[in-house]
């Protein structure tokens, strides 16, 4: 399992892009879902991309990790996150 922690200023990095593409190659070839992207910031950045690859990425759950900072908020995405990786 992959977690890809997303933000704002990593969806403009090459190497996230290689990672993400890199681990969508891994998943068709073994026909399964390995990659679990979570976003610790500004998830409309995230949702309204114009990158083709961001938009493929959009398309999956993605665990809003956005309120991290808040113990409440980050215990119940962490409690989603569990229960996704448990699949």
């Amino acid at each position: 399992m992959v977690i890809m922690a997303l933000s704002e200023n990593s969806l403009d990095s090459d190497w996230v892009r290689d990672e993400f593409e890199y681990t969508m190659t891994q998943e068709k070839h073994r026909n399964t879902t390995i990659l679990l992207p979570i976003c610790i910031d500004n998830l409309d950045s995230l949702l309204n991309s114009d990158k083709a690859w961001v938009q493929k990425l959009s398309q999956r759950l993605i665990g809003d990790f956005t309120g991290w900072k808040n113990p409440d908020k980050f215990m119940k995405a962490m409690e989603e996150l569990l229960r996704a990786l448990k699949v």
